[in-house]
């Protein structure tokens, strides 16, 4: 199976460009989301930035 016939990966290639998201780390994470909660964007925007909530704390205190 291609990528483009992938519906959760093109999903998330679009999600990832509007969000300006890079990296391969938060392409598993988006994926992974996307399995769990579907292809709902507002959904997986919230579980995306749930999943990095400590992370955005820690560079915030730097």
């Amino acid at each position: 199976m291609s990528s483009e016939e992938d519906p959760i990966e093109a999903f998330v290639n679009r999600f990832m460009e509007r969000e300006s998201l890079k990296g391969k780390k938060n392409r598993i994470l988006l994926q992974s989301i996307a399995k769990k909660v579907g292809l709902f964007e507002n959904k997986i925007k919230t579980a995306y930035l749930r999943a990095t909530l400590s992370k955005r704390i820690n560079n915030q205190k730097k």
